[in-house]
């Protein structure tokens, strides 16, 4: 009986031990089992473009901000992903994006004594996302930002390609090749199964690439018609819930946050990030709804915080067919931002920093599009991914 037991037990483990043998060899070799500090290196000093997208680990911002102390940048951002898009390029002087590193205020106010301890920039635009300071939201507040570099190699995660083979977000074929015969030894560089199998992630300089969203290869997390957005305005709910009061203790956090930095010499260019138009134009039909926002506009100028309001995309000449979804810019809508704020700054120091001539030249080159075009990101054309009719003309 005993011996009967084992044997059955043995024949369970066997091939068990089999298929998280295969998951293993597929994460290893797609990189997603690689240290931070290994990545890093590898984007910043390693042949060819890289691009970093974990399908693994929720490791935004320990990541970005050791890409931060490893470029050391003259330039940077700092927001949630409505500012994924800012590349290095539309800049003068080295760039790195923190985009992605603030999900509120409470965050947002521990984060300039972590960068000052590493490096001070000359220049930090601070996308700034209006639904922050709704007086009715009460983010988590962190007493600290984890940074920990650990649990990269658990037995969970080993177990995670079981689940996306089932939900069909890997294919088995890419999944048993990657796992029996490695990465492919030419080709784009990609750390992490969504850099490898999707070109999606994060670039060397920290800015965001939505690559098979563009190319339609994957649509997941997408917002065809912006239908998510629109109906979440409709219906009072998610990012775009009804308010009217300001929250005191975000703007408490922000000026904080703003003041910290500025002390210590940084040039700090708060930015309110526009809607798709079609989004915007909604919020216009409920003006009872998010009076918070002229609120939040009155209560900047009482504490002395000079924002860019860019909330409106008609100010900075943006299209439906530049956004990735209703609230998401694209590098395309993200450029013609940044010639707004050169047009609109007073302070030569913020102007010399934006490269005019590359924002211009992506601009003409690329308009009605979401991404500017890249070949060592992808190769492939861009799609009617929103499906709103965008003429993606080839260019």
């Amino acid at each position: 009986m005993n011996k009967t037991y084992l044997l059955s037990i043995a024949l369970f483990l066997i091939p068990a031990a089999g298929l998280f043998g295969l998951n293993y060899l597929y994460l290893r070799n797609t990189g997603e089992f690689l240290s931070l500090q290994e990545i890093v290196e590898r984007q910043q000093t390693g042949s060819g473009f890289c691009i970093y997208g974990s399908a693994l680990h929720q490791d935004t911002i320990p990541y970005k901000l050791a890409g931060y102390a490893a470029r050391l940048p003259q330039v940077t951002v700092i927001g949630s992903s409505l500012t994924l898009q800012y590349r290095e390029r539309f800049f003068r002087g080295p760039f790195f994006s923190l985009s992605g590193t603030m999900d509120n205020t409470a965050n947002g106010a521990l984060l300039p004594s972590l960068l000052l301890a590493q490096h001070k920039p000359d220049l930090l635009l601070l996308g700034t996302d209006v639904w922050w300071f709704q007086q009715d939201v009460s983010p988590y507040r962190r007493t600290h930002l984890d940074l920990s570099d650990a649990d990269r190699f658990t037995l969970e995660k080993v177990a995670q390609p079981f689940s996306w083979l089932l939900q069909g977000k890997i294919s088995l074929t890419e999944y048993l090749r990657t796992a029996l015969r490695g990465a492919p030894e030419s080709g784009p560089c990609g750390i992490g199964v969504f850099a490898q199998e999707r070109r999606r992630g994060s670039g060397p300089d920290g800015s965001y690439y939505y690559t098979s969203a563009i190319t339609g290869e994957d649509l997941q997390g997408t917002s065809p018609g912006f239908l998510g957005q629109l109906d979440e305005i409709r219906e009072n709910r998610g990012h775009f819930v009804y308010g009217t009061g300001v929250s005191q203790q975000s703007m408490d956090d922000f000026v904080h946050m703003v003041k910290e930095l500025e002390d210590a010499g940084v040039t700090v260019v708060p930015i309110l990030e526009p809607f798709a138009p079609k989004v915007f134009a909604e919020m216009q039909r409920h003006p009872d709804a998010y009076r918070y926002i002229d609120a939040l506009r009155e209560e900047f100028r009482a504490r002395g915080i000079a924002v860019f309001d860019f909330l409106d995309p008609r100010s900075i000449g943006a299209s439906d067919c530049e956004f990735i979804d209703g609230i998401h810019m694209g590098d395309v809508a993200s450029a013609r931002l940044l010639r707004a704020l050169y047009n609109s700054s007073r302070d030569p120091h913020v102007r010399s920093l934006i490269n005019t001539q590359e924002i211009d030249a992506t601009i003409k080159s690329n308009a009605g599009f979401a991404m500017a075009k890249d070949q060592r990101v992808t190769n492939m054309p861009e799609t009617d991914f929103l499906a709103i009719g965008c003429p993606k003309i080839p260019r």
